[in-house]
């Protein structure tokens, strides 16, 4: 191991489901074509993100790094492990760290994930910090794992990344979390609000455009992945919040009939005016999100809110 990497460790766990191009050719194929918002976090698109995360219109991670910095100080320390689910570039977790002593790192994203656990060991030497990569939404074998991580253990899940799951999907996910964690052990999670459509668009489709890029990115992906060209222009970003639903939806719009060849007979027709769905962003009330921690084996025990009621994390024990 060069020298370093000697002060993170580093594990990856084999994957259970199923890989890009195989999965991506089982959505395209479906009626309607989706593509799973996981796929969105290639280098590229994890780069993307984190510049959506700067913009004035973006008011998740704004609101959400506040109210961090304030339960950071609040409860420092806030656990003797701390767990961060799709962990990214690792920034948010940073208001937690205070007294903490070791940090575990998951993300389906390795070279993000990887540069950021390195980035963390060299600004906190004392923290114990393990980069783990692997697709938080299969079981992980985290007790054997971590067998010699300091309790109590904290998953922490940011950015209302919960929101990307429908209501059943999200509480398969928390059990999934909760099978790991025991007694004296809790999350601390980030969920979006509901709130005024006009301010959910304009986070969702920028004036820069920085959104719109990050969507598309997964064309290019597509395109590297399976060998073929395709043209950012004859696609579309669209964001548009589904009322029935609760929900934020972005979808690339085909802008012209055309046809992917994905492999020996495989072949894929876009008409013009189709839709791929990329990505869902469920909203939620307070109310409503507790009742779906308790569902799913947790005591939900504090809640913070900024002043307009936007964003709001709320920590939660294991029953």
């Amino acid at each position: 191991m060069p020298e370093r990497l000697k002060s993170v460790r580093f594990h990856e766990v084999a994957s259970t489901g199923a890989p890009f191009k195989e999965d991506v050719v089982r959505g395209l194929l479906a009626s309607p074509k989706s593509i799973s918002c996981k796929w969105l976090y290639d280098e590229e698109g994890s780069r993307l993100f984190e510049e959506i995360c700067k913009l004035p219109e973006y008011y998740l991670t704004r609101t959400e790094n506040e109210l961090l910095w304030s339960i950071g100080k609040e409860r420092s320390p806030l656990a003797g492990t701390i767990i961060e689910y799709g962990s990214g570039h690792s920034e948010k977790v940073r208001a937690l760290l205070e007294g903490v002593q070791a940090y575990v790192a998951i993300d389906i994203a390795s070279v993000a994930m990887e540069r950021a656990a390195l980035a963390l060991s060299q600004d906190y030497p004392d923290l114990k910090v393990l980069a783990l990569v692997a697709d938080i939404t299969k079981p992980l074998p985290l007790p054997s794992l971590l067998n010699s991580f300091p309790k109590p253990w904290v998953a922490f899940y940011a950015g209302s990344s919960i929101g990307n799951f429908s209501n059943e999907q999200a509480r398969f996910l928390l059990g999934l979390i909760r099978e790991n964690l025991g007694p004296g052990d809790g999350l601390l999670i980030g969920i979006d609000l509901q709130k005024p459509i006009s301010i959910l668009e304009r986070a969702y489709d920028d004036a820069k455009g920085l959104t719109a890029r990050f969507n598309k990115n997964l064309l290019n992906r597509i395109a590297k992945a399976f060998g073929i060209d395709i043209s950012l222009e004859s696609f579309k970003h669209v964001a548009r919040y589904n009322a029935t639903e609760g929900r934020m939806e972005l979808f690339l719009e085909c802008l012209e009939d055309q046809t992917w060849k994905l492999g020996p007979g495989v072949l894929v027709s876009l008409q013009k005016g189709e839709m791929i769905h990329t990505e869902n962003s469920y909203k939620y009330t307070l109310r409503g999100f507790r009742a779906l921690l308790e569902s799913s084996g947790f005591r939900p025990q504090k809640t913070w809110t900024d002043s307009k009621e936007l964003f709001a994390v709320l920590y939660a024990e294991v029953c």
